[in-house]
């Protein structure tokens, strides 16, 4: 929180001269807030639709902030604290009623990204839901120092690997996507405190709506230059295609990633549905269970 500071012994043993120099950053902190005489916020918070909140109480559980109060008891409508919240998204991710809508991330906006990426040639797209603050960066620093990774990449920015629900993904799988990255920071180290840990609960919630077992490797990559391969079951047979995962290995020093493969339209026919492959991947290597 921004109005909290630890300062001197209370964060871990120090000296005299250490704690009032660290004690005097704080007081000067702090002064920064206190003087404007008002709080700004980023613009970038929840809103709830009490129409269609039903109490359940899941977005206060999620929020790493506690900037979300709800009554399920009285079931009264959730509440949000514009000037506690952050702005992961993770809120909205959760609410299974749709009640939340995060101000410039919404599921609208989100979806509409989705479709205009995979709009024409869908089957040559990999769609990569970025971090801002790991993996989206990364592929901004891969820009400026003139990396290079295959143009048929697609990123959708958002605040955190938190804002992204299940339904993206589906719809991605729906609209012909072959392989979905869904990126974030590593676990324990989310910008967003702990944000994170609910997009791994997410993450297996897809999975064991999985249509088909998903394949094990003899043993896991030693690094990002593996393969990553998304399969479909045919009228043919088991057809596949490949990506050469190194291609994303400018993000991948930033982030921690989910990947799934699928290919095929998932409205179509009930053959054509994604060979969904939990894969953990890091700067360290990818393993695919």
């Amino acid at each position: 929180s921004r109005g909290i500071f630890f300062a001197g012994c209370a964060e871990g043993p120090k000296d005299i001269k250490e704690s009032v120099t660290q004690a005097s950053a704080a007081a000067a902190r702090a002064m920064r807030l206190m003087n404007p005489g008002m709080l700004t916020v980023e613009a970038i918070t929840a809103e709830v639709n009490p129409e269609l909140c039903n109490a359940c109480g899941l977005c206060a559980k999620a929020c790493p902030y506690n900037a979300i109060s709800v009554d399920t008891k009285a079931k009264t409508a959730a509440k949000v604290t514009e000037a506690a919240c952050a702005g992961c998204g993770t809120c909205a991710a959760e609410c299974p009623t749709s009640a939340i809508t995060m101000n410039h991330f919404t599921d609208a906006q989100i979806e509409a990204q989705i479709d205009a990426i995979l709009e024409e040639d869908s089957a040559e797209r990999i769609l990569v839901f970025a971090c801002n603050w790991c993996s989206y960066a990364g592929a901004d620093f891969a820009g400026v120092s003139r990396l290079r990774y295959p143009p048929h990449t697609r990123l959708i920015r958002t605040m955190c690997s938190g804002r992204i629900h299940e339904k993206f993904i589906w719809r991605a799988f729906e609209k012909g996507a072959p392989v979905v990255l869904v990126s974030g920071c590593h676990i324990g180290d989310c910008h967003y405190i702990n944000a994170n840990h609910w997009t791994e609960r997410r993450v297996k919630r897809v999975w064991k709506k999985k249509v088909l077992p998903p394949r094990k490797l003899k043993r896991p990559c030693k690094s990002l230059r593996g393969i990553v391969r998304a399969n479909r079951k045919g009228d043919h047979g088991t057809h596949s295609r490949e990506y050469k995962s190194d291609h994303l290995n400018p993000i991948s020093h930033f982030s921690y990633f989910y990947i799934y493969g699928g290919l095929g339209n998932l409205s179509s026919r009930k053959e054509n549905q994604p060979f969904i492959t939990p894969t953990y991947c890091s700067a360290s290597g990818c393993i695919v269970k």
